[in-house]
């Protein structure tokens, strides 16, 4: 009947058969007008003027023109840790209930994300917030060697009643991070005592 719905398609009127067949005009979401046979319409094989069948091919070309690129090893490396339950680091993400957000689900839209965060083959994404999800207000772009220091398994330590990671306690009193790590990590010493101690300090 004129107004029923198909995939992309919306009858307008009968058109003439065809050998016997039932045909029908139809408009297209994309605006194209179409004739198109009943049995089609009724067994979901068309479901648009073509335009439906062109995109996915795009998609697909596009997917697989991009899967020797970086970023795209990049997203996939995400959704298999935290979706795939088979994944050796699943337990890490996907047990701890830190997903992929349903925008990024899509590859085009990660990789518009990416380009216009600045992304370069010299960066690594990483999560703002170590328990939060992949999402556009949760991540950015960093050099790898600053993402080492930034990981859920970084030092903490207590200084003047606080704990920090050493990261923060680094930053704040303008030490160097190797320097101080390994006077805890590796000569034993107190958290007072290596981040009190005269250290090399960061040129700015």
């Amino acid at each position: 009947m004129p107004g029923d719905r198909h995939g992309r398609l919306t009858v307008i009127n009968e058109a003439t058969a065809t050998k016997g067949k039932r045909r029908f005009a139809c408009k297209c979401d994309c605006g194209t007008q179409t004739i198109v046979r009943m049995d089609g319409l009724l067994r979901g094989k068309s479901k648009s003027c073509g335009c439906l069948r062109k995109e996915i091919t795009k998609e697909t070309h596009y997917k697989h023109g991009q899967r020797r690129n970086r970023i795209y090893r990049i997203w996939r490396n995400m959704k298999t840790r935290c979706l795939n339950v088979n994944s050796p680091n699943h337990e890490r993400y996907g047990e701890r209930q830190i997903g992929l957000c349903s925008e990024w689900m899509e590859f085009k839209n990660f990789y518009s994300w990416a380009v216009i965060g600045g992304y370069n083959d010299n960066l690594t994404i990483e999560r703002i917030d170590v328990n939060g999800n992949y999402e556009p207000g949760n991540c950015k772009w960093i050099p790898a060697k600053e993402q080492q220091l930034n990981k859920r398994t970084s030092l903490i330590v207590s200084y003047n009643g606080e704990s920090k990671c050493l990261k923060e306690w680094v930053d704040i009193l303008g030490l160097d991070y190797n320097v101080v790590y390994q006077r805890i990590s590796k000569l034993g010493w107190s958290a007072e005592r290596a981040l009190c101690a005269p250290a090399r300090k960061i040129r700015r």
